[in-house]
């Protein structure tokens, strides 16, 4: 089978799909499709993100001291640089976050198992990983429709746009990190940890009951370090 059709064969057969990958180190084609689709996702977002008022919502931040000395042409041009900004770093992101966020998470995979007592290799483990990747991308791509239905959108919304996790029965003004961390309990992020710990079991010969239990807890302290803590140090709060 080739490397394609391994990579989309997990979304029917991930057994044996996971299997193949882990053992001919398959990683190209997951990653690709992932950083496509985000990128096509970005560029339909940033037309439609309201980048004025995240950049106010950020100046809104400064000391009063800092914002008070602002003239309203300098508030403006700071304005307009933070909407720059955040179109550069959204397309970096789309473009880097599929490959490092599995190097990252392929790191702590491997060398828990191997503290579990598995026998992990870091290449197969990469390889599971990536293919972790393809409910996200699935994810993306449903919530286009929705997306493209919107003519401007804050950061907040972004997590509202497929009713698939808890952040869309969350009140208005729940802030970020919180949204952020709702959206987490979501059927594709579950559906990635379940391919994660057929995965994983397989990598590091150990059963799937233990595979499950390094895994879950792998995920749940990524999900309140990446998903929580980190946006709460860089949110602008709520408005």
């Amino acid at each position: 089978m080739s490397a394609l059709k391994t990579a989309l064969a997990t979304l029917w057969a991930p057994g044996r799909a996971l299997k193949e990958a882990a053992d001919g180190r398959l990683f190209f084609w997951p990653l690709l499709i992932a950083t496509v689709v985000g990128l096509g996702y970005t560029a339909l977002f940033i037309p439609r993100a309201d980048l004025a008022a995240i950049a106010e919502k950020q100046l809104d931040q400064l000391p009063a001291e800092e914002a008070g000395k602002m003239t309203p042409h300098e508030r403006e041009e700071k304005i307009e640089s933070v909407g720059k900004l955040a179109v550069i770093s959204s397309y970096g992101s789309a473009a880097l976050a599929p490959a490092f966020s599995t190097l990252v998470a392929a790191l702590c995979f491997w060398l828990g198992f191997k503290v579990a007592g598995g026998k992990p290799t870091f290449m197969g483990s990469f390889a599971v990983v990536a293919h972790t990747q393809l409910p996200g991308a699935i994810q993306a791509l449903l919530s286009i429709p929705a997306l493209v239905q919107r003519e401007k959108m804050g950061l907040d919304e972004v997590f509202r746009l497929l009713p698939s996790n808890l952040a869309a029965l969350a009140p208005e003004g729940t802030s970020l990190p919180h949204l952020s961390l709702l959206s987490s309990v979501d059927l594709f992020a579950a559906w990635a940890l379940v391919l994660t710990v057929m995965g994983m079991a397989h990598v590091s010969k150990v059963s799937l009951l233990r595979s499950s239990v390094v895994s879950t807890i792998l995920w749940v302290s990524f999900v309140l370090v990446f998903r929580f803590a980190l946006p709460s140090l860089t949110s602008p709060g709520p408005s």
